[in-house]
């Protein structure tokens, strides 16, 4: 079993994870989850998570791991327990920011924005409207957080994976 932390601005999450071979049980926040993690490419799993199916790609970088899913780009930092108590003691941090980018998922015109710089946000909130070979695609927030910054304007064209919007905690 490996344990790991999540840190959060000023506060860890601690997770276990147990099993290899893709096959994994996974304690954090007292719930356990399975997950089945199969390797596409380098950077691309198909995550099987709670009998949903994700496709999620993934980069490490020192301590942190950039997640894309669902076009919303997560940045965390994880630590091993001698990092999380280095980091503890003597302030040592990577300065990485719980933000995240919803992307372009495909080229197309902004035709409205559904909020705000500053507003508050739940998961599955519409963001945006993108138009894309004569169909309106929403894109909706895939969690919770604050619009940090808007970064495109109706009647904007934008090419796949342009950063969008901009969400932090």
């Amino acid at each position: 079993m490996m344990k790991y932390y999540l840190k959060r601005e000023d506060r860890y999450e601690e997770i276990e994870i147990e099993g290899a071979g893709g096959k994994l049980r996974v304690s954090a926040n007292g719930k356990q989850y399975v997950v089945d993690l199969i390797p596409i490419d380098e950077k691309r799993y198909s995550v099987m998570l709670d009998n949903h199916s994700y496709l999620v790609e993934a980069g490490i970088e020192k301590n942190a791991v950039h997640l894309l899913l669902n076009q919303c780009e997560r940045v965390v930092q994880v630590l091993n327990p001698q990092q999380k108590l280095e980091s503890e003691i003597f302030g040592k941090s990577e300065n990485i920011h719980s933000e995240s980018e919803v992307r372009a998922p495909m080229p197309g015109l902004i035709l409205r924005i559904e909020v705000e710089a500053g507003q508050e946000i739940a998961a599955g909130q519409p963001l945006l409207v993108i138009e894309a070979m004569k169909m309106e695609n929403e894109i909706r927030a895939t969690f919770d957080g604050v619009v940090k910054e808007i970064l495109v304007q109706p009647h904007q064209a934008v090419e796949r994976n342009d950063i969008l919007i901009k969400i932090g905690n």
